[in-house]
């Protein structure tokens, strides 16, 4: 069963559902769904949006150093 879950950041957010007879099968049921999804997006050239993130690097001034620790 497949249930569109909402809207996410750039994406539309669903949920995979699957009925396993035998719990010990759970892990594995849900990493192979997981890959054939993956891999059924990849053959259609359909990429998952990631969030994209800024990083400022502020500078030191020469001189100063990081804080010493205490051992």
């Amino acid at each position: 069963m497949i249930l569109f879950n909402g809207f996410g950041d750039s994406s539309l957010d669903f949920i995979v559902r699957a009925w396993v007879e035998d719990n010990d099968f759970y892990v594995t049921t849900q990493s192979d769904l997981a890959l054939k999804v993956n891999r059924i997006l990849a053959e259609n050239d359909i990429e998952i949006p990631f969030p994209q993130r800024d990083l400022h690097l502020r500078s030191v001034p020469p001189g100063d150093s990081a804080p010493e620790t205490i051992a």
